[in-house]
């Protein structure tokens, strides 16, 4: 059985970001800005809606991720956005890069308000592959997608 990351660190060693990338996160959970920033050094952390009292350093925080800025990992948070408004984010992500979305779990008695099924049909009709999926935490997973060749 897979274990759980004990903590944001050990859930962004499971996301493989290259050193020196460009990082955008959408709707990060607490510890998850700091985790990345360390993550891939000297890259670039672009952050939308972060937590409101979460440490930003050294990440640059917008309104909304310019049409202009392509990120070879974008990270977006599906109890925080919408899975068309991730489908729309997708646009954002560069060439060969990564498309992660963080999907909640359901358990016995409560539904996820998306399933990751639901995430998968959206993403594959909007030209996506799902490539990777790993254990984010015990209420959620990641689910990595790439561009369809």
């Amino acid at each position: 059985m897979a274990r759980f990351p004990r903590n944001a660190a050990e859930a962004v060693d499971a996301l493989d970001l290259g050193r020196s990338a460009t990082v955008a996160l959408v709707g990060p959970d607490h510890g998850f800005i700091g985790a990345v920033a360390e993550a891939i050094g000297e890259g670039k952390v672009i952050v939308m809606s972060p937590p409101p009292d979460e440490a930003t350093d050294g990440a640059s925080v917008v309104d909304e991720i310019a049409d202009d800025t392509k990120a070879d990992a974008l990270i977006a948070w599906i109890n925080v956005v919408t899975i068309h408004t991730a489908r729309e984010l997708a646009a954002n992500v560069a060439d060969g890069g990564s498309l992660w979305l963080v999907v909640p779990k359901g358990d016995r008695e409560t539904r996820a308000p998306v399933t990751e099924g639901e995430i998968k049909r959206t993403m594959l009709s909007a030209g996506w592959r799902e490539d990777r999926v790993v254990q984010f935490s015990k209420d959620a997973a990641a689910v990595r997608f790439r561009r369809r060749r």
